[in-house]
């Protein structure tokens, strides 16, 4: 009885101990997931206006560009520090593999957001041509940089690393540039091109408006070909990534949704509800 007794209290405390580590590895998820969409929504549009900046025709439609996500940028720019920090409160030992296996990539960038940061800063300091030009570059091609290895260590993550039995990442640098993370990074950026552009639209009106409403119809395409092309591509080559749809058939609901948000997206774009248009291509 005593042994029976003794087998129960052990029992019912492991089943209780993990639950409970179910349930802070699901808080912790729930944290990451709110978090990486948040920067995504938020920080994607400044990265966007960032990469579309030289496009601008004059130094006073730029001017109007970084006032436009002037208020904003810095704060948007906080999600990442919380996917981060809550990637290593929650999961310390896929952060130590993933920032010591990634080391290089995510130095590339924090470069980018650094050098994105001073550009602002600095742009208006002088009022020389030749200042501003330089600054302008730096911030276009820093904005570019940030949404490319956004891409990449999301489109390595979903197409897999080689991590040895001591959780160390077993990959030299140019594996991280396989086809398909390279179009994953790719399509990011076209998706923050789009969403910035929508985002000045929004923002901005008279020259620079009709500037930046003929952005949008470009960069739509540009995005949906790309978007199409990824989508093939992981249904073809990443029978893991559709795995829990064919367990679970309400799954398909989602990109049913995300394709549904990208025609509605058109739409309002083509309607100048740009409001609408800024809500569905932040669901995209």
């Amino acid at each position: 009885m005593r042994i029976y007794l003794l087998y129960t209290e052990i029992h019912t405390k492991t089943f209780i101990y993990w639950d409970k580590e179910m349930i802070e590895e699901s808080l912790w998820y729930g944290v990451l997931s709110l978090a990486t969409l948040m920067y995504a929504i938020l920080d994607g549009f400044d990265l966007g206006v960032g990469a579309l900046h030289l496009l601008a025709r004059n130094d006073q439609e730029r001017r109007i560009f970084l006032n436009a996500i002037g208020p904003v940028w810095d704060g948007n720019e906080v999600w990442i520090v919380i996917v981060i920090g809550g990637l290593f409160a929650g999961f310390p030992g896929a952060y130590a593999t993933l920032f010591s296996g990634m080391y290089t990539l995510l130095m590339f960038l924090i470069a980018g957001l650094i050098f994105r940061a001073v550009a602002i800063e600095f742009r208006s300091k002088l009022t020389l041509i030749l200042w501003r030009s330089v600054w302008d570059v730096v911030f276009a091609i820093a904005s570019i940089q940030v949404a490319l290895v956004l891409g990449l260590v999301v489109g390595n993550l979903i197409e897999g690393l080689p991590i040895d039995q001591e959780g160390e990442m077993v990959a030299d640098f140019i594996t991280f540039f396989r086809p398909y993370s390279l179009l994953v990074a790719v399509t990011t950026t076209s998706l923050f091109a789009l969403h910035g552009t929508i985002y000045l639209a929004m923002k901005t009106k008279g020259e620079a408006y009709e500037t930046v409403s003929a952005w949008i119809g470009k960069a739509a395409c540009v995005f949906v070909a790309l978007y199409l092309a990824l989508t093939v591509a992981t249904w073809q080559t990443k029978p893991h990534m559709i795995l829990q749809m064919q367990r679970y058939p309400a799954f398909y609901l989602l990109p049913c949704a995300a394709f549904l948000s990208i025609v509605g997206m058109l739409w309002a774009v083509r309607r100048e509800k740009n409001g609408w248009a800024f809500i569905l291509s932040s669901s995209c």
